[in-house]
């Protein structure tokens, strides 16, 4: 391992615990029930936070138009422009003490200026350490394709998993890997993927696919599509390959600097699909600075991506009889900027006989898609419970 992959998670791990710490501040409706804490970067003096889970949180609206970021809070239309200070409330405008920020596709507002921004859809009790929000109106309800089916009792209060999000790596021009019998990469992704989804939606979880036919996607638009559609899960699924026939097995990564040569070389893999990309997307360099920045505003999400990806192996593994070689972190750039737990599940070598023989057939690939399905439900049955006992503690 280099040198500048040891500073970088070093670095990384040492800010991440110290941000675990009084970094985040809690959320809350007009009646004072919690609805959350939204963690904050450090700037200076100043603190921002993603202005996107904000919105998500209080059932706003935020839409990423030419001009910059809209989001409509009950009374107000405000328009965020990235690095400029100056932001526009309705038919005035706001001048914030510092520039608002963008980091991987998420606007980061000064949590100072919050209140001139939405002035009457926040208050900001400082004392307390509080920002109360006026809630917008309710998602609408989903297509009768993806409604809800009755599945039992819901949780009686607290958050709810609504929205998971499920990217097919590659498409279009980018096919991916190539395999043994024929296979591509990017029709045994997208096959699981609506597997996986159909488990779900009969299970009434709405879910969402970032493509649902043969068509090449950059790979900032398949996060925004999840942070858009108010996702609380992403996985983004893939096919492994190797020029030693022999290796195969099952991985699973989340977002974080990577810490081995295998998981730099992964990423590296999956990135280089930014070279088919006709436009420039302003993707982060990956430098030791990025990276940590990266830790910090990951970290909200690292554990349960971490369970997660733990979580799919085990059922993936289970359902399949595969080769587990384990959860690994990486800076995969499918990943960067998801406001909630994301994982990129790469499904078998289609290089490696086994695995191919698992990927190559309905059956196996059904397998591989109730997988996915199955560390959904499992990890909305966990952080629903953990929302729970953490609203219950802070009414306490």
């Amino acid at each position: 391992m280099s040198f500048r992959t040891l500073f970088v998670m070093f670095a990384g791990l040492l800010l991440l615990a110290g941000a675990s710490e009084g970094s985040t501040i809690l959320l809350a409706d007009e009646t004072g029930t919690p609805l959350g804490r939204l963690f904050y970067l450090e700037r200076g003096e100043e603190q921002l936070i993603p202005a996107n889970l904000l919105a998500r949180k209080a059932q706003w609206s935020l839409e990423r138009t030419p001009e910059g970021s809209v989001i409509r809070a009950p009374g107000c239309e405000v328009l965020i422009r990235r690095d400029n200070p100056f932001v526009r409330v309705n038919d005035t405008h706001v001048q914030l003490r510092v520039n608002p920020e963008e980091w991987d596709g998420s606007v980061w507002l000064p949590i100072s200026g919050l209140e001139a921004l939405f002035p009457t859809s926040l208050e900001h009790d400082e004392a307390g350490g509080v920002l109360k929000v006026r809630m917008g109106e309710p998602e609408p309800e989903v297509t009768p394709e993806t409604a809800p089916t009755e599945t039992g009792a819901k949780p009686s209060g607290g958050w709810e998993l609504g929205t998971v999000i499920i990217d097919p790596g590659h498409g279009g021009k980018d096919t991916g890997a190539r395999g043994l019998n024929g296979l591509l990469e990017k029709d045994v992704t997208l096959d699981i993927a609506k597997r996986a989804a159909a488990v779900l939606r009969r299970q009434g979880v709405d879910t969402r696919l970032t493509r649902e036919d043969d068509r090449f996607l950059p790979l900032k638009a398949r996060t925004e599509f999840a942070n858009s559609n108010g996702g609380d899960l992403f996985v983004s699924i893939h096919a492994n390959s190797f020029h030693d026939p022999l290796i195969g097995g099952l991985e699973c990564y989340f977002l974080s600097p990577a810490r081995t040569d295998r998981a730099i070389a992964a990423a590296e893999k999956e990135n280089s699909v930014v070279q088919l990309e006709t436009q420039d997307h302003g993707y982060q360099d990956l430098t030791e600075e990025n990276h940590i920045l990266l830790t910090m505003a990951t970290a909200q999400y690292m554990q349960d991506s971490e369970r997660w990806a733990g979580v799919t192996l085990d059922q993936a593994a289970g359902s399949t009889g595969l080769h587990v070689r384990g959860v690994d972190q990486a800076g995969f750039y499918v990943l960067m900027g998801a406001s909630m737990p994301a994982i990129l599940f790469e499904c078998g070598f289609i290089t490696n006989a086994n695995d191919a023989r698992i990927m190559g057939t309905e059956r196996g690939r059904q397998r591989l898609g109730e997988s996915v399905a199955e560390s959904v439900l499992a990890m909305k049955r966990t952080m629903e419970a953990a929302a729970q006992s953490t609203t219950t503690a802070e009414r306490n």
